[in-house]
């Protein structure tokens, strides 16, 4: 049988420096597939750029493994980063925010599938 968890990632908000989510990583041993939902409700600054790369922590050492990234973003928007193999253990989120006074307001989820 098949179960399916859905998550909130990156709550909603207005973005304008670069973070991650290692901090709280997201275990995800049990599952085999993952979908990523960004939706992109504004944006502003000169040249915005959004750059979104899921990472997989290296069981036993601390480093990360880039999985997927999404599709550069630049204006609003949505997209959807599909993963069907290989998700790891424990896997977090890399945001990179560039350009001049570059803002972005978004919301990320998640949906894995065992």
């Amino acid at each position: 049988m098949h179960s399916t968890l859905g998550l909130k990632i990156i709550k909603y908000g207005a973005y304008t420096a670069n973070f991650d989510t290692k901090e709280r990583l997201l275990d995800v041993g049990i599952y085999k597939e993952a979908n990523f939902y960004i939706n992109v409700l504004s944006s502003s600054g000169t040249t915005p750029t959004l750059d979104i790369d899921v990472v997989s922590k290296h069981p036993t050492q601390d480093y990360y493994d880039i999985l997927a990234s999404f599709t550069q973003i630049t204006t609003t928007g949505t997209q959807l980063l599909k993963i069907t193999s290989n998700l790891g253990i424990n896997i977090a989120l890399d945001i990179k925010i560039a350009g001049d006074t570059p803002s972005f307001s978004f919301y990320l989820e998640g949906t894995f599938k065992t």
